[in-house]
């Protein structure tokens, strides 16, 4: 049965090389289904390739910070434009450690950093919490 697998597996190298393989992993973001469907292949086949050949999830990690990168430029860009949902998007991930919060039941420390000058010494900065409202 082994041998089998390993000899089916070393006709779908010569139908599709581990380049081919790798360069469309790559190109489709790291999507398994994407990639099969570029090469005509079973998706089954393509998850096959990447347990057999360890590089190939080196390019399936690529691809996958690639697609990653393509959502925050289009952040960018939508955040821009003053996508609404997109600002609040960036507020509530990267200005996290500004104060916006995702989970508005959840309470978080509001801290400011402030300037401290005495006629003495140079300016010094320190973290101070910020009262709440309510």
């Amino acid at each position: 049965m082994r041998k089998q697998i390993n000899e089916s597996m070393q006709e779908l190298l010569v139908k599709i090389p581990l380049d081919d393989m790798e360069a469309n992993l790559i190109a489709h973001y790291g999507n398994p289904y994407l990639t099969a469907r570029a090469l005509g292949i079973a998706w089954t086949t393509v998850y096959r390739y990447l347990k057999q050949f360890p590089q190939l999830r080196v390019a399936q990690a690529l691809g996958r910070e690639a697609a990653v990168d393509l959502a925050e430029a289009k952040n960018i860009e939508a955040l821009e434009l003053g996508d609404k949902s997109n600002v609040l998007f960036t507020l509530r991930t990267m200005g996290k450690g500004r104060g916006w919060n995702w989970n508005p039941e959840e309470k978080q420390e509001q801290v400011r950093r402030v300037k401290v000058v005495s006629p003495q010494s140079r300016p010094e900065y320190k973290d101070v919490e910020v009262e709440d409202d309510e």
